[in-house]
């Protein structure tokens, strides 16, 4: 179980830069889907266009 405690950041604010990602290489990223079908298409291409702008 993972407690909420524990949670660092949402989807929304790791592709926006608003919270750090992993901060080590021991660290795990988690995501949870939850919400309708379009959410998981549409935070997959968030995180492929800021994959793209990064380089």
């Amino acid at each position: 179980m993972i407690s909420t405690d524990t949670v660092r950041a949402a989807l929304d604010e790791l592709c926006r830069q608003d919270s750090p990602a992993r901060t080590s290489n021991d660290a795990i990223t988690l995501y949870k889907a939850v919400g309708t079908a379009l959410a998981d298409p549409a935070a997959a291409t968030m995180v492929y266009e800021a994959a793209l702008i990064a380089g």
